[in-house]
């Protein structure tokens, strides 16, 4: 799997001149399927971080697609078993994603809801925030600067709450 990726102009740590240094494989697990893509690595030589920038349907430290991520929380949280999700993972994955998502969900809404309550002067009413993370995510999301709508929900997410982070913009 090929991968296009634009250019990064700036160090996401010091934000000195960064300068491409080459590809590097990463895994990717499709609905189960290994495969293997090719990332483009960054190096700042101002404070010597090398980094890899990620396409847009992938998140940090995660070989499975956003996507698929975000459909197997999507479904738990609307009371879907774990036995009957549909997923490539196994269920001790999707245990995992259920148990490290149910912090990271709640805490990201806030970030983002903060960060609109900053930008534009406006609080959410607080009996009508969703008691569903991911439409909570949703909803702080749609309150803040549009991003491109073939990206996950997760990735916009990390993207607007550390936009230094290398995601790539496709």
């Amino acid at each position: 799997m090929q991968l296009t990726q634009h250019k990064l102009k700036k160090c996401p740590k010091c934000g000195g001149k960064v300068h491409g240094h080459g590809t590097r494989k990463r895994r990717v697990c499709i609905m189960g399927e290994k495969k293997w893509c090719r990332v483009r690595r960054f190096r700042c030589p101002h404070c010597r971080k090398t980094f890899t920038r990620l396409p847009h349907f992938l998140i940090p430290f995660k070989h499975y697609m956003a996507r698929e991520i975000e459909h197997v929380l999507r479904s738990i949280l609307e009371g879907c078993p774990l036995t009957l999700v549909s997923s490539g993972a196994e269920e001790s994955t999707l245990r995992r994603w259920q148990k490290e998502f149910k912090r990271k969900l709640q805490s990201w809404a806030g970030s983002l809801e903060s960060k609109a309550s900053g930008l534009f002067g406006e609080y959410p009413d607080l009996l009508s925030i969703p008691f569903h993370p991911l439409k909570r995510l949703e909803q702080a999301l749609s309150r803040l600067p549009a991003l491109p709508p073939a990206w996950p929900v997760l990735v916009k997410a990390l993207h607007l709450i550390n936009p230094s982070y290398p995601l790539c913009i496709v």
